[in-house]
């Protein structure tokens, strides 16, 4: 699995790294990232409209902090307090539109009007890491996944290996 991180640096990142080759940018997308195969785009936190001719190299993901089709665009959380439109997170398909892709999931949160904006845009993204890793094994049954031979583990028992110690090596595991 070859996934394009769009977005700064995250927890997200950082377990995506554990079950996939990714290459990650936070800026606008860079001469390496047009070079990149990837099997799934994935967008938290990025700041840059995707360009048409990405979207069409293949699936992007967005995780945005706000309850769609609520708050669109920057700042949802700002925007849900000041508009008193619901907190939440969505997982949604890119498309060449602001936050206009199909919703994939979406979660409403209650959030205390005694936080802050800084404490409740940290329960968003957390709550949006939370959401993609618990459909993590739903995005995969949509998008697949795609193996060559030079990528296969270490077999030391080749053929022979037992089943049980693959489940060790297994990097898309739902843990």
């Amino acid at each position: 699995m070859r996934i394009l991180y769009l977005g700064p640096p995250s927890p997200l990142l950082d377990w995506l790294e554990e079950r996939a080759e990714v290459f990650q940018t936070q800026q606008d997308v860079v001469a390496e990232a047009c070079t990149f195969k990837f099997d799934l785009g994935v967008s938290f936190g990025y700041r840059y409209k995707v360009s048409e001719w990405l979207l069409a190299r293949g699936p992007i993901l967005n995780l945005h902090i706000g309850y769609l089709p609520f708050n669109k665009g920057a700042d949802p959380n700002l925007w849900a307090w000041i508009e008193g439109t619901p907190h939440g997170v969505t997982l949604h398909w890119m498309d060449e539109g602001i936050d206009t892709g199909e919703i994939f999931r979406r979660s409403k949160l209650s959030i205390s009007p005694t936080s802050t904006l800084r404490t409740s845009h940290a329960a968003l993204q957390d709550a949006a890491f939370f959401l993609f890793k618990n459909n993590w094994l739903d995005i995969m049954e949509i998008v697949g996944t795609r193996h060559f031979v030079k990528d296969r583990p270490d077999l030391p028992q080749g053929w022979d290996t037992p089943v049980a110690d693959l489940k060790k090596k297994i990097c898309y595991t739902d843990e």
